[in-house]
């Protein structure tokens, strides 16, 4: 079962998800996408840690791009997907694409789970060995949602 996380103003969390669902459920590791709508704002973020590597991913993105679109984001950003050493770096940048928010990376990142301040594992969130991709792992897991949590507060 993948494990994906929404945080979206429109359309409804609960679609997007069964979205990410349906087309990602085989995506190595983890995927990062951002989509934007009519007016450039960003509308949906996107976060899964799946399991195995799809020889279709084009295919699954092009499918994925198409029913974000009707539901009425203009354009996507696919900002990292893979193994969690790629991945992460990625979403490491996301505070930078999200600069006109004034929100700082380790504003975005304290709206996770508690367990983060920054990149690092504060101690006592991480898993047993092997310890450096698990860390990895959850600081990807945590970074993309958090931002979208940020994004949703101050829209409010």
């Amino acid at each position: 079962m993948p494990c994906c996380t929404t945080i979206s103003p429109f359309p409804p969390p609960e679609i997007t998800l069964a979205i990410a669902a349906q087309y990602l459920g085989d995506l190595n590791d983890s995927i990062a996408i951002v989509g934007f709508g009519p007016d450039q704002q960003l509308t949906a973020v996107i976060s899964a840690a799946l399991p195995e590597y799809s020889p279709d991913l084009p295919g699954q993105l092009q499918r994925l791009t198409k029913d974000l679109k009707a539901l009425g984001i203009d354009s996507t950003a696919v900002i990292g997907y893979g193994a969690a050493e790629y991945v992460t770096p990625a979403l490491s940048r996301l505070p930078d694409m999200l600069a006109d928010t004034g929100i700082e990376t380790d504003q975005i990142l304290h709206y996770a789970d508690g367990c983060y301040s920054s990149l690092g594992c504060i101690w006592g969130c991480c898993t047993e060995v092997p310890w450096q991709r698990d860390q990895e792992q959850a600081a990807a897991a945590a970074i993309v949602p958090a931002a979208g949590l940020a994004i949703g507060a101050l829209r409010r």
